[in-house]
């Protein structure tokens, strides 16, 4: 099984070495430049010129991307030109609120979007299924950039309940992770719904029934343990696509993780911290699919064989 792991991790540097490729040109293509917006437009040429030579924005787009390559590889993510601070200090700065705001947000979509889906079990195809498919259907219809305002409106703004925007205190954490979770929960209950269902259909379920278990007996026994490979995988993607989606959220809602501080990089067109920021959300991504596949491992006897052999 190490041997599995090793090769998956080998296979993963590609990935990671492309989107750092890709977002390198792709930030070097938008519009504008981080002199202008440093110094403005009408600044003098020479203090432009000097400045770009000191950053060296003035080498060819080529040598930049080897000297991108070559920082990267010794572990160094580079200095940002806007904050004037290394790119792996305001990373760490601003990570732990993006992983207290994505523990939340997964939180609040395993309990809401368990309930949902043990609802459709229980009562299938009747009344209470019908509404939580309805209801999973809107949330997961309403993007974050919609769905956030609108909870801002009712909440912080009529209700008067939670903070508005930014970092207040535990309760200013409640909005943004239910924007987050909303959508989320939606995937997460039909999942389980359907793992569920299949595994209720079993020879082996049925066996059981047989025997004289009750089906209290039966899900806690056997049911949860098999059903629980397909949504460990829902929530192992769903925590890299709250680190790589929360860009839009925390923006809505001034959260100081890096999200926002990547919406801040773009804005700036400071190139070193929207690669680095980029580089450590794609790695994130990666690492927590193998980490997936590692608890496949000591759920499933089955997978672990077959990692074995391998």
């Amino acid at each position: 099984m190490s041997r599995y792991f090793t090769l998956r991790i080998m296979k993963s540097i590609p990935t990671i070495a492309g989107a750092a490729t890709l977002i390198f040109f792709f930030i070097h293509l938008v519009p504008g430049n981080p002199v202008d917006l440093l110094l403005g437009e009408s600044a003098p040429i020479s203090s432009k010129q000097a400045l770009k030579e000191r950053l060296g924005l003035n080498r060819p787009l080529s040598k930049q991307y080897i000297s991108f390559v070559a920082q990267i590889s010794t572990g160094n993510l580079g200095y940002s030109i806007s904050k004037s601070k290394s790119v792996t200090s305001l990373i760490l700065e601003r990570l732990p609120y993006t992983f207290f705001l994505a523990a939340v947000a997964i939180l609040f979509t395993v309990i809401l979007g368990s309930f949902l889906g043990l609802l459709g079990v229980l009562f299938k195809n009747r009344l209470p299924d019908h509404m939580s498919f309805l209801f999973s259907l809107v949330v997961y219809s309403m993007p974050n950039f919609f769905l956030g305002p609108l909870l801002m409106i009712i909440f912080s703004v009529h209700l008067n309940l939670f903070p508005l925007s930014g970092f207040e205190g535990l309760s200013s954490v409640f909005l943004p992770a239910i924007t987050l979770s909303l959508g989320l929960s939606a995937t997460f209950s039909r999942i389980t719904r359907e793992s569920f269902l299949k595994e209720l259909d079993a020879p082996y379920t049925l066996f059981a029934r047989a025997k004289g278990l009750t089906l209290r007996t039966i899900l806690l026994r056997h049911i949860v343990k098999n059903a629980s490979l397909p949504i460990i995988t829902i929530v192992g993607l769903e925590m890299g696509s709250l680190l790589a989606g929360s860009v839009v959220t925390e923006t809505i809602f001034s959260w100081p993780g890096i999200g926002k501080l990547l919406m801040e990089a773009i804005l700036a067109r400071d190139y070193p911290l929207v690669q680095g920021v980029t580089l450590f959300i794609a790695s994130s991504y990666v690492l927590l699919n193998i980490f997936t596949d590692l608890l496949y491992a000591f759920v499933d006897p089955r997978v672990r064989i077959s990692f074995e052999k391998q």
